[in-house]
């Protein structure tokens, strides 16, 4: 379908009762846009056919910054959304070659952001608010979506959103996530949602540059696919954005989408997390119990949290009457036989990114929770496979997600089959790690592996998972069983004479994250080797508390090895720095001459701008007299976010 003579324009009201409205008008001749939205039959049907599925997790920092995972929300379709939705419209008169258009959009009186939308035929926009002049020409490409709002001062600005071509659907899902992160800081890197052209899911990274006509986008990577992160569970819909403003912090934040309910869960980190307020309730304990469907998909989000580095300690417990109705959901009018061989057949035709088998694999996961057959008859499936057919992974994954007795006694006979057999037991090891309920016969499997195996690889993998299990019983309240690894992997260390073991050991202690690690890594922080000083000190990085900070930042201030220096700031680079933290590192930055350290540095500081407010004056005063090219662009990146 072609929109190429037709207006497109995507109206949302962000006030306390805020809607979403799409409406249509045609560009040629002077018809009214007014006119054009009676029909709000059809136009109400075209977007009953054409859906897009969403579920996504909204996290954002207590710095500004902010990412989009999949927000757990049971969204129901409906073709009731748009009727007796139009709301009243403010005109503003554009030209463009001497043809009159009338662009419609909503106008919030509490939050004065404005939303248009342009489709290829519209050259030269030109309008004015509270005298303040917008005009979007050729320069610009020829498919955009911008949006108007006021900065803290009051001022205008501009936000543009480049898209790729194709049905305005497509550019409709875009523009609600992206309006929702500007309307959150516009002035800050962010990363954003967009479509894969072929399957709608996908994802792109914006970096804005602002300066005094607005944020403007420098740079988009997209087409990231999630190709296990969809929820075939959840129904295509449209939906709405509502926001309401947080005194407390003075922002904006999500009040409800579709009308359902947000609710926020503050973390010891300063990390929110939205999620839909009936999902939960509250025990006799008053901790969050999850009791809807989406349980298993939000302890992956929060699990996912984690891996990049973004440590939380929120109790969400299951309610299993709810996770028993959402099991046999999955798996009503299946049977595993059913979904093994279309697990097969998608191996075999290499269709793993397709929405059929996501589903398969929902079935999967349901089975693997109740049917105690299911892991052995998985474990034969994988027997068959190649270790680089990508099904395999799928499927240990599968197994390791779950992590029953079942699953983890599967996930240790294949391990046992190919221990030996890096191919394998690179793929399977990890699994073993990352269990959330690791039994005494996984933990006994890595230890065996660690200390028996021919495949130096395989002690190596082994020995590293040890240290994610230790972290993992730790995260679990099983402290006992915990404190008994972090132990083992310790008399490791202190038995290990080559540099290579200790090394692995270093690390392995790393994964950890015990408090210990200070006290017991001590000698090792001044070794003479580089790389053993060095890794003991990025062994630090998932302790979480402000000795383990100081102790690197020191190391960053005495190293003389310009790459070790740089890889201890990267460290930092996930940590929550305090002002004392921040004013050690600006010093360093004064005295440091390596460009590419300072580079780093600068990187850290973009993050804490917030937190110490006075690293703003000091890049500002540095950026006077810089000739560093890229150190210089990158200052001057910071000092206009």
């Amino acid at each position: 379908m072609k929109y190429s003579n037709t207006i497109i324009t995507i109206v949302v009201l962000l006030s306390f009762s805020a809607v979403a409205a799409i409406t249509t008008m045609r560009s040629s001749g002077t018809t009214s846009g007014i006119d054009s939205f009676s029909d709000n039959k059809k136009l109400q049907n075209h977007i009953a056919d054409t859906h897009i599925e969403t579920s996504s997790i909204f996290e954002y920092q207590a710095d500004g910054t902010s990412h989009f995972y999949n927000l757990l929300l049971p969204v129901k379709s409906t073709r009731t959304h748009i009727q007796n939705q139009i709301l009243p419209q403010q005109k503003f008169i554009t030209k463009s070659s001497g043809v009159i258009k009338e662009v419609l959009v909503e106008v919030s009186p509490t939050l004065d952001w404005y939303l248009f939308y342009t489709n290829p035929g519209a050259i030269n926009l030109n309008i004015e608010i509270d005298g303040k002049k917008l005009v979007i020409g050729k320069e610009n490409t020829p498919d955009i979506e911008f949006a108007l709002g006021r900065n803290k001062n009051g001022q205008i600005e501009k936000m543009i959103f480049p898209l790729t071509t194709g049905p305005f659907v497509k550019n409709f899902y875009k523009i609600l996530l992206g309006l929702a992160q500007v309307v959150f800081d516009s002035k800050k890197t962010q990363d954003g949602w967009s479509v894969d052209e072929t399957d709608f899911r996908g994802k792109y990274k914006v970096d804005y540059q602002h300066s005094e006509s607005g944020p403007k986008v420098t740079k988009t990577n997209k087409r990231y696919i999630y190709n296990d992160k969809i929820f075939p569970n959840i129904q295509n819909s449209l939906f709405d954005i509502e926001l309401e403003h947080d005194k407390s912090l003075n922002r904006m934040k999500p009040k409800s989408i579709s009308g359902f309910q947000l609710l926020e869960l503050n973390t010891e980190n300063g990390h929110r997390i939205l999620i839909e307020k009936s999902m939960l309730k509250y025990n006799s304990n008053k901790k969050a119990v999850v009791s809807s469907m989406q349980f298993a998909q939000l302890k992956e989000k929060l699990n996912s949290l984690r891996a990049i580095g973004i440590e939380e300690n929120i109790e969400i417990n299951q309610d299993e009457n709810s996770k028993a109705v959402f099991l046999q959901a999955q798996i009503k009018d299946t049977t595993l036989d059913d979904v093994l061989k279309n697990i097969e057949n998608a191996g075999s035709n290499s269709s793993l990114l397709t929405s059929d088998f996501q589903k398969t694999y929902v079935q999967l996961k349901a089975f693997l929770e109740i049917d105690p057959t299911a892991a052995k008859r998985v474990g034969e499936v994988l027997r068959e496979l190649s270790p680089k057919n990508p099904l395999y992974l799928n499927l240990v994954g599968a197994l390791g997600s779950i992590g029953n007795e079942h699953c983890q006694q599967t996930l240790i006979s294949l391990l046992n089959e190919k221990k030996d057999t890096w191919d394998y037991a690179k793929l399977i090891i990890p699994q073993l790690g990352f269990l959330q309920k690791p039994n005494l016969l996984a933990e006994n499997t890595l230890k065996e592996i660690t200390e028996k195996s021919s495949n130096i690889d395989c002690q190596t993998t082994a020995q590293l998972s040890l240290g994610i299990m230790s972290n993992k019983l730790r995260q679990d309240q099983d402290h006992q069983r915990s404190e008994q690894l972090y132990e083992y992997l310790l008399q490791k260390l202190q038995s290990d004479s080559q540099n290579e073991c200790v090394i692995t050991s270093l690390k392995a202690i790393g994964n950890t994250g015990d408090e210990r690690i200070i006290n017991d890594l001590e000698k090792y922080f001044s070794d003479k080797n580089v790389l053993t000083r060095e890794t003991a000190f990025l062994s630090l990085r998932l302790v979480k508390n402000e000795r383990s900070i100081d102790l690197i930042i020191n190391a960053i201030a005495n190293e003389y090895s310009e790459t070790t220096k740089i890889h201890y700031i990267e460290a930092l680079n996930q940590r929550q720095l305090s002002v004392s933290s921040l004013e050690k590192l600006e010093n360093i930055f004064k005295a440091e001459r390596s460009v590419f350290v300072m580079r780093a540095l600068v990187n850290v500081f973009g993050k804490h701008l917030l937190v110490r407010p006075e690293l703003r004056t000091t890049l500002k005063d540095f950026y006077q007299n810089c000739s560093a090219t890229e150190l210089c662009l990158d200052i001057k990146n910071i000092l206009e976010s």
